[in-house]
């Protein structure tokens, strides 16, 4: 059968289906399409109304796709764009990656790589508080406090009780014009409330992100 022509020179076997609205469709028991070329490469396109490939299957197993692609998704946004779960073994995200940086997102979802200390621990007061004992050996019955200023924290002061008798630690943060910090000041106490330790961390950004950490300590 010759779809276009008046004969058959291109082996366009009876099967294929040409509708009135110039759709072609391949109707048959175990159909398939194979398309192989004299040289000994087999691939299959299609085309935009400029003659350009939007979608390539190539002989060594390659597709190539390059316009949007939707899975479960009509009208796709993204260069894959998909509604629904994914499952995969492994991802990897290249752009940005750096060695001990964590996965972090904007308010879109938007995935970018950032540095822990830029990125933030995420955990709560209570967890805070929990791991503060864990590694300073404070006592459960130590108050926390916290200090905002403009919905940010300047300083966590940890005394001995919640009557504030004897300090035990104080972190101080300053912040840059960006609103990251740009330096934390801790001071460690003695049993008597005396100051034993002073340690400045200084943070350096580029592209919004820390670069390097300066730490000074000095002990009294």
């Amino acid at each position: 059968m010759g779809i276009g022509t008046i004969d058959n020179e291109y082996g366009v076997r009876e099967g294929w289906v040409r509708d009135e609205d110039n759709e072609i469709s391949l109707d048959g028991y175990n159909a398939f399409v194979q398309i192989t070329t004299n040289d000994g490469t087999s691939g299959f396109s299609v085309k935009d109304s400029t003659g350009a490939d939007v979608f390539k299957a190539k002989s060594d197993g390659d597709v190539i796709v390059t316009k949007n692609l939707g899975v479960q998704n009509q009208n796709p946004q993204e260069a894959v764009d998909v509604s629904g779960k994914i499952k995969t073994e492994q991802i990897q995200i290249t752009e940005g990656a750096e060695a001990g940086y964590v996965l972090t997102s904007d308010t879109h979802g938007n995935a970018y790589w950032e540095d822990a200390y830029s990125a933030g621990s995420g955990i709560t007061e209570t967890e805070h508080r929990t791991l503060d004992q864990l590694v300073h050996l404070i006592s459960e019955d130590s108050f926390e406090e916290i200090v905002y200023n403009a919905n940010r924290i300047t300083d966590i002061v940890i005394w001995t009780d919640s009557g504030k008798t004897t300090k035990i630690r104080e972190e101080q943060y300053t912040y840059n014009i960006e609103n990251r910090v740009s330096q934390i000041l801790t001071i460690q106490y003695n049993s008597s409330g005396t100051e034993v330790e002073r340690m400045t961390e200084d943070f350096t950004y580029s592209g919004g992100r820390i670069v390097s950490i300066t730490r000074d300590v000095t002990l009294s």
